[in-house]
């Protein structure tokens, strides 16, 4: 990519964006739960299921596909990378989507390239 990534006020918002009280991040361990120690996840991927089945309404973000298959097992609310890089899009947090999404690609994001197209119609953008 040749092109400027992000400016500075897109830094800025991004920022904003998650130290919004409606995101939490997980700062301390957190105790597996059984059901979900079960499925044989990495440890990031399940504490985090664990916290959401703990605290219903919040969403989990999630990426890999065995987590969002368990996720749906407990009933968790679930958003991925690319979710939230079109959430934030939509709610001016960033100017761009699609570079954002295109260095999640470059950097070995597994995804069906004709989803991701789809998924950037929605806020009007397309790939390189």
């Amino acid at each position: 990519m040749d092109e400027v990534l992000y400016n500075k006020e897109d830094i800025i918002t991004w920022d904003r964006f998650f130290s919004s009280e409606k995101v939490k991040v997980l700062k301390n361990t957190i105790t597996i739960k059984e059901s979900i120690a079960g499925w044989d996840l990495g440890r990031g991927e399940s504490e985090v299921l664990s916290w959401a089945v703990n605290n219903s309404g919040y969403e989990a973000i999630l990426d890999d596909l065995d987590a969002r298959r368990c996720a749906r097992s407990h009933n968790v609310l679930i958003r991925g990378t690319v979710g939230i890089i079109l959430l934030a899009k939509k709610r001016n947090h960033i100017s761009k989507a699609a570079p954002l999404i295109e260095l999640l690609i470059n950097a070995g994001l597994r995804c069906d390239l004709k989803w991701i197209e789809e998924a950037l119609e929605l806020v009007r953008e397309k790939l390189k």
